[in-house]
């Protein structure tokens, strides 16, 4: 249950109060990520380039070259993007007390690369993990699902008993299987909400590593996950008017999300989440042995009572 709650509205409008001012830094700081991972890559493709020509006469070196390259190109646009990604969430965090963003605050993330890198990769390979979960168990019962049917519909032609059988088996482990790819993806929607404050969690906690970043976020986000789904969610007509303008209100759209983000984040990371009522056969039977009456002096009374 959901305690003491502001309006989506409210952290949006606080949000607003809290950018004044520092609106084209941040714009300056997002061009300059996307600016310098782009470099990164394109000095890798031009050293690559260099070697691959020069290897060119040897055929095998040079596709070996090539997929140096491309492995090398998307391990360093790996790190860069989150270490960019820690400096950000430490940027918002701070400009949500109210301190203005500086250009040293780029460089926290590079200080941290490897911890920000881990941070991410933890959260793609848990969010993967559950997806391919529910997917591979899809994608089996569609292939058991169309041989079935396949072999009630052939076994049909030949007048065999079993062939209407096998065809409604398969019609069900298909039904099955399009339950297991939809289940898929909203458990990644879920996932990807509880991890969501992983990065704020490692920004205000530096003792905490990778896994224990992303245990902290699913800790945060226990019974808040749909309020933060409301949150995204109401910054869907800003991102369709971002993409009609060919991504020139990006430049608004992007602090304005992550600064009501962090703002949600400092709103319920210290607000405690009510337990959630026992209701297991255990509990039930001791509910039942307490309120149980007892005879005292040939007169029931109750045990509550009785203690009193």
């Amino acid at each position: 249950m959901i305690i003491l709650f502001p309006k989506i509205a409210e952290l949006k409008a606080n949000a607003k109060v809290k950018m004044e001012g520092s609106l084209g830094t941040l714009y300056v700081f997002g061009l300059a990520s996307i600016l310098s991972t782009l470099l990164v890559t394109a000095t890798i493709v031009a050293v690559f380039a260099i070697v691959f020509f020069w290897a060119f006469g040897i055929p095998v070196l040079g596709q070996f070259v090539i997929f140096l390259m491309v492995l090398a190109i998307a391990l360093c646009v790996f790190f860069v993007s989150a270490a960019f990604e820690l400096s950000f969430a430490r940027i918002y965090l701070r400009l949500t007390d109210g301190i203005k963003p500086h250009w040293k605050d780029l460089l926290y993330g590079f200080k941290k690369i490897f911890r920000a890198a881990w941070i991410v990769f933890l959260k793609s390979i848990f969010v993967s993990a559950w997806f391919l979960a529910f997917f591979v168990p899809a994608l089996i019962l569609f292939w058991v699902g169309g041989i079935l049917w396949g072999n009630g519909v052939w076994s049909g032609l030949f007048g065999s008993f079993w062939g209407p059988t096998q065809m409604i088996f398969g019609i069900l482990f298909i039904i099955l299987g399009v339950i297991l790819f939809i289940a898929a993806f909203f458990i990644i929607i879920y996932k990807l909400l509880a991890y969501n404050m992983a990065l704020f969690s490692a920004v205000e906690n530096p003792g905490l590593n990778g896994y224990r970043a992303i245990k902290e976020s699913i800790r945060i986000m226990k019974g808040y996950k749909s309020k933060l789904y409301e949150l995204e969610f109401s910054f869907l007509l800003w991102i369709i008017a971002s993409i009609v303008t060919y991504g020139l209100l990006l430049f608004y759209t992007l602090p304005y999300m992550m600064t009501t983000t962090a703002l949600f984040y400092k709103d319920i990371k210290n607000k405690p989440v009510e337990e959630e009522e026992d209701i297991s056969f255990a509990s039930i039977l001791n509910e039942v042995k307490d309120s149980k009456p007892e005879v005292l002096n040939g007169e029931v009374v109750d045990s509550q009572e009785t203690a009193e």
